[in-house]
């Protein structure tokens, strides 16, 4: 059996060595992309990302890499959005005025409603809504790690795969053909972030 290796893109607006770490520890084989032309032979590729939308669509966009990511998906390969890694991959979000995603999955992302403290940070129970390959073994008793203030909305039922509570229900995991991304963060998120992990890489759409 071929040894599991992983692309994790590296466009500054991010938690690059928590995510490095988290797959080493999975015995996983990491390559760091930084140029477009370093995903031309990419299989599974995460995004990760901190911060703001705007930011890191234009640190995409100036490197090129909002284009190489859309050539990977265009040729189905596997693509996992982490945080706001998971956010940039709709068709927009509303921080900062506005700004157009990487539009792979339908919807857009918000900030979360007043009166909640924000940002939502610690530990909280997902709500399984679909079965997917890289949630698999995730139950309706799993809690993992979130930070942040803007969650995902009008996404359509097809590729809701996660859900959690705070001041309502919100979308926390969502997948379209090869591409699936969630708001927590699985490298923080103990066993239960790194099975999802595991099984990503493991994953053959």
């Amino acid at each position: 059996m071929a040894k599991r290796s992983v692309t994790i893109l590296d466009h500054r607006i991010n938690n690059l060595a928590n995510i490095v770490n988290a797959f080493k520890v999975l015995g996983v084989d990491v390559r760091v992309a930084e140029r477009p032309e370093q995903l031309r032979d990419a299989g599974h590729v995460v995004l990760p990302g901190v911060g703001a939308f705007g930011a890191s669509m234009d640190a995409l966009e100036a490197k090129g890499l909002d284009e190489a990511l859309r050539q990977h998906v265009a040729a189905g390969k596997p693509l996992l959005g982490i945080c706001l890694g998971y956010q940039v991959l709709f068709d927009r979000g509303n921080e900062g005025g506005g700004r157009a995603g990487l539009g792979f999955i339908p919807g857009y992302s918000k900030r979360f409603e007043r009166g909640l403290p924000i940002p939502h940070v610690g530990w909280n129970r997902v709500q399984i809504v679909r079965e997917h390959p890289a949630t698999a073994g995730m139950r309706n008793t799993t809690y993992v790690y979130f930070t942040h203030s803007y969650h995902t909305a009008d996404v359509p039922d097809e590729n809701v795969l996660v859900c959690a509570d705070y001041g309502g229900n919100f979308v926390c995991g969502a997948a379209k053909d090869t591409v699936v991304g969630v708001q927590f963060h699985p490298e923080t998120s103990g066993a239960s972030g790194l099975r999802l992990l595991l099984h990503y890489v493991d994953w053959r759409p």
